[in-house]
């Protein structure tokens, strides 16, 4: 199961990725500039 929330930041765009794993959870910050296929 994966989810992924947008936000910005002091100007700039982010992707919030998260990831459960098992009965935990794995967070992946990516700069939304940074990634082009978005």
């Amino acid at each position: 199961f994966l989810s992924y929330t947008t936000r910005k930041e002091n100007g700039r765009k982010w992707i919030l990725f998260k990831e459960k794993i098992g009965n935990g959870q794995k967070e992946t910050k990516v700069d939304a500039e940074a990634v082009r296929w978005f």
